[in-house]
């Protein structure tokens, strides 16, 4: 399921954060519309599956299901859409027509719903997989709105999706960008309602793909509503509309849109295919791929109860692992999850196979110059101590391997330079991983810097500090990159250059600090003065906990970035002068980590994470090199930073010494 376009086809966010929420309420709007044609529908008294025949003709139906199209009563061309400013008409040069689906689905109506749900582009495709929709190509642009424990059975995105097979041979591909939204709504009657809609919406940040890609960008909106009938039925109300564009006659928008329809009635099956891997996901076997029949006594009866001699020729359940004949076996399609985790590495035998028995990798090796020679790896993650990432990552493009290395990536500016120019030569994707970059709540701020929300930047503070025990060696040995500098500092100094912009010149730094009996800096105070009497000051402390706070202080006002700066969760923007949208001086936005199980990190805010990982993935995807919100400039300027920094302070490597 990919289509062939430019790596830079979409940017990373296609809507500003200020206007997130106007995109929630005009899903809301779209569902509110369908509740009242819903309502009127139910208010003649008529069942599910009866329709008024003077409005609808029957276009397809199944046994507990049919799509009806409009009826005309002159000739119309057009139907409304709502936006973000109202209503808008949607002409197309052709006839595109109402369709209204209604009948029922058996299961429960939290299963519809938990199927639904898609919280990347990941779960989109595979979901599109079980509904079977004719697509060739679906992509989450930007996540809106995510489920909570509170509301499990709600999200909103915008996404992106090329048609698959045309109704005519040789017409031009169809995409379209849409709101798709999925909750629950609690009527007058108190009766609960799931709903789900796919609404075409127009943004700048996602315009038509004609001119490069020979794609129409076709328009449709539609919302479906679910109630629960009885215990085990589901009613289903599907009302709206496609339209192609373009010179495709009327039967193609319609033929599209019923296709589209009777798809997302297979939503219940991707619910259970979902709930049945989580299921087996869970057994030991399952996980255990090396494990065979071999090693198990070999029954000769059917598990299935149908006393077949299975001695022969027979199939083995994948839950509990009997054999099974052909008559009894029940076939279930189920889409397997890639994982991301294929091997690890050690210098010790022993502390790999022990990490990848606890993390469920499936190959573990001594030596991490084996796991860079692996054919099956794509990418590798370096995470060791700062002395050593230089030899791995030579390693790693020594075999053509995409690299994510732990910050700092390197002990110098030197060695990052040496890198730079080896990962030129690679063509491999490189980024240092400073994930902070990659936060929600980061790309808020940053969002607001570009749109000049506090004017020009004149003063940025941060701090950050942690008591670390006298057994943590990687930070107390200078042999193995020691110091708070390069393990804490630079999250400080991160956010300094972000706030003033890589490209900012920097008149001179200023270090004090002080440093242990064994040459590393305990604790530092760093100044870092730009041009224009514009500075920036860092303070770290390995001996205490500090409220890591970040302040960004402008000429029209103050952004600050609520503790833990570096695992940012929570910002607040003060103007010096009212909003000019609503009047308000103060507006604090908060960004929810990702949900996960707690015992499976061993850091806070670790889920955190996953903002990265997905950011890299996309990156890999879109066949780039490097990531906009952390580049190779702002690699090699922290490095150069830090080296002054230490060269004042007094700490040298054993690296530099030689």
């Amino acid at each position: 399921m990919r289509f062939n376009r430019p790596s830079d086809t979409f940017p990373r966010s296609v809507v500003p954060f200020d206007k997130v929420e106007e995109y929630g309420v005009l899903a809301n709007r779209v569902v509110d519309d369908t509740l009242r044609h819903y309502a009127y529908h139910k208010s003649k008294g008529r069942r599910n599956s009866i329709v008024d025949e003077s409005q609808w003709k029957l276009f397809k139906a199944t046994k507990d299901f049919a799509v009806y199209k409009q009826r005309y009563a002159a000739k119309e061309n057009c139907n409304i859409l709502q936006t973000l400013a109202g209503e808008d008409l949607v002409i197309s040069k052709n006839k595109c027509p109402m369709l209204l689906g209604i009948g029922s689905v058996d299961g429960r109506l939290d299963d519809m719903l938990y199927g639904a749900v898609v919280e990347n582009t990941r779960d989109l495709r595979i979901r599109m997989s079980y509904t079977e929709d004719d697509v060739e190509d679906a992509q989450i642009l930007q996540v809106l709105a995510s489920p909570t424990a509170d509301n499990p059975f709600s999200c909103g995105s915008v996404i992106w999706v090329v048609n698959g097979s045309s109704p005519i041979p040789f017409m031009k591909k169809r995409d379209v960008v849409q709101l798709h939204f999925v909750g629950t709504r609690q009527l007058a009657n108190g009766e609960r309602i799931g709903f789900s809609i796919w609404h075409s919406v127009d943004i700048r940040n996602a315009p038509s793909l004609y001119n490069n890609n020979d794609l129409v960008r076709a328009k449709s909106s539609f919302c479906v509503i679910w109630r629960q009938a009885t215990e085990n039925t589901i009613d289903v109300y599907h009302r709206g509309f496609v339209a192609y564009m373009g010179n495709a006659p009327e039967f193609t928008s319609t033929t599209v849109g019923v296709q589209a329809t009777f798809a997302a009635q297979n939503i219940i099956h991707a619910a259970y295919a979902k709930k049945f891997f989580r299921y087996i996901e869970t057994l030991p076997h399952f996980m255990n791929r090396s494990s065979t029949r071999s090693s198990e006594s070999i029954p000769t009866e059917c598990s299935g109860g149908c006393c077949s001699n299975v001695t022969l020729k027979f199939g083995v359940c994948i839950v509990c692992r009997k054999p099974v004949c052909h008559q009894c076996k029940f076939l279930k399609r189920i889409i397997f999850d890639i994982r991301v985790e294929s091997a690890c590495a050690s210098r010790s035998q022993q502390r790999s196979e022990a990490f990848a028995k606890q993390h469920q990798i499936a190959k573990w090796y001594d030596s991490y110059d084996k796991l860079c020679e692996d054919p099956e790896v794509d990418i590798v993650y370096i995470g060791t101590i700062h002395p050593r990432h230089i030899d791995q990552i030579k390693s790693a493009i020594k075999n053509k391997r995409h690299i994510l290395v732990e910050k700092p990536m390197t002990i110098n500016k030197s060695q990052a330079l040496e890198v730079k120019s080896l990962v030129d030569q690679s063509n491999c994707f490189f980024l240092e991983g400073m994930w902070s970059r990659f936060f929600p709540a980061t790309r808020y701020v940053c969002h607001l810097l570009e749109e000049g929300a506090i004017g020009q930047v004149q003063f940025v503070t941060t701090c950050i500090g942690y008591a670390f025990s006298s057994d943590a060696q990687r930070i107390w040995d200078r042999s193995m990159g020691g110091g708070g500098l390069l393990d804490i500092g630079i999250y400080g100094l991160q956010y300094v250059t972000m706030a003033f912009g890589v490209d900012a010149k920097i008149e001179k730094i200023v270090a004090s600090g002080k440093l242990t009996d064994g040459g590393v800096d305990a604790y530092g105070s760093i100044t870092i003065h730009y041009e224009g009497n514009r500075f920036g000051t860092v303070q770290y402390s390995c001996f205490a906990r500090l409220n890591e706070r970040v302040s960004i202080v402008g000429t029209e006002g103050v952004i600050e970035i609520h503790p833990e700066g570096h695992i940012p969760t929570k910002v607040t923007l003060s103007r010096n002068k009212p909003d000019p949208t609503d009047g308000s001086t103060k507006s604090t936005k908060e960004f929810l980590l990702p949900t996960d199980d707690a015992s499976k990190y061993e850091f806070e805010g670790s889920t955190g994470f996953k903002y990265e990982i997905e950011a890299v993935n996309d990156y890999l995807r879109q066949k780039k090199r490097e990531t906009t919100e952390f580049s190779w400039k702002d690699s090699v300027l922290l490095q150069d930073i830090m080296d002054q920094v230490r060269h004042q302070l007094g700490v040298v490597y054993p690296e530099e010494e030689k």
